[in-house]
């Protein structure tokens, strides 16, 4: 398998990671907050802010841990904090044993993370700027809205857009071809978003709950992380005539009778 090949596979699948979950954030902030358009402002500017925090981390990266490890790393670690939104909390919510009527046991229902982190904003929002109103009208939301999706969503999205540094460093043998290489990685990267926006607006969200969906993100990505870390030593290099080093060029430029 050539090894650019290899790089766009990973690259292609953390694009479609990174538009499927934030097409599906704004399910998750709905039951609270509601799915307006302060929601879905809220969830494009974390993803904006984390995106570019990514990149620059990403390019400080490399410079240290010029591995392909490092982006196997970036995956796992990716779907670590992707399945801690969906963790159930209901032990700590409701206690060990749920009681209903007559003191019979009922099952305890599931609260993931990120839906109990929604309730305590929405409380504490009430009771700190409407406690005594008489709320005639609806709540301002936008505030604890934009403050749940950083706190959701801001590093998952923030280690995915540390991925194209990193590969785009991978991918680089020549100096010259710097441009070339970053344009094809942002080129499948981009087409992996697009095909993760597809599957999960017209697909993944109309059959799956989202438990389910990020479980299946999460799986994917792992998966394609760990292929990655071990398939990437195996491939081949392009073939690339040599460089010369930027010191013998500047030797020819000095003419002998200098």
């Amino acid at each position: 398998m050539p090894r650019k090949l290899c790089l766009g596979l990973m690259v292609f699948t953390c694009g479609w990671v990174l538009m499927g979950m934030e097409m599906v954030g704004p399910r998750l902030m709905a039951p609270v907050f509601g799915s307006d358009i302060y929601a879905w402002g809220s969830i494009i500017s974390t993803f904006m802010v984390a995106l570019s925090v990514g990149y620059w981390a990403g390019g400080r990266l490399t410079r240290k841990w010029n591995s392909h490890w490092t982006l196997t790393i970036i995956g796992i670690a990716t779907s670590i904090f992707m399945l801690l939104l969906i963790v159930d909390v209901s032990y700590f919510a409701h206690g060990p044993q749920p009681v209903g009527v007559e003191g019979i046991e009922k099952e305890r229902p599931y609260i993931p993370v990120h839906k109990w982190l929604n309730d305590r904003l929405f409380d504490f929002w009430i009771d700190t700027y409407y406690e005594g109103d008489e709320m005639l009208e609806a709540p301002n939301m936008r505030w604890p809205t934009l403050i749940s999706s950083f706190i959701l969503f801001f590093i998952p999205s923030a280690l995915l857009g540390m991925a194209s540094p990193v590969a785009i460093r991978l991918a680089t043998q020549e100096l010259d071809r710097v441009g070339e290489s970053a344009g094809h990685l942002y080129a499948i990267s981009t087409a992996g978003s697009f095909w993760g926006v597809l599957i999960t607006s017209f697909h993944l969200v109309g059959l799956y709950k989202n438990h389910h969906i990020f479980i299946a993100f999460s799986t994917v990505l792992t998966v394609a992380a760990i292929l990655f870390g071990f398939v990437y030593p195996l491939t081949r290099l392009p073939r690339t005539e040599p460089v010369p080093e930027i010191s013998e060029l500047k030797k020819e430029e000095i003419s002998p009778d200098e």
